[in-house]
């Protein structure tokens, strides 16, 4: 789900995602290139990309 996401989003994206989620950025890479991620950092990057939808979502409600 979170290579999913990062492959459909812009620029950016990737550290945007890493620093809410408070992983390093070369851990993120590594992870992205394939490399297994520590586990506290897996959940951390899942709950910072549903935080981000759900931003998203409201947003949308929003300008509605």
């Amino acid at each position: 789900m979170i290579r999913d996401h990062l492959d459909d989003a812009g620029p950016g994206t990737q550290s945007r995602l890493a620093n809410g989620a408070h992983v390093p950025g070369g851990t993120m890479s590594r992870f992205l290139a394939g490399k297994a991620l520590p586990r506290t950092h897996f959940i951390s990057l899942q709950l910072e990309l549903a935080r981000l939808r759900r931003d998203a979502t409201r947003e949308k409600r929003h300008a509605a």
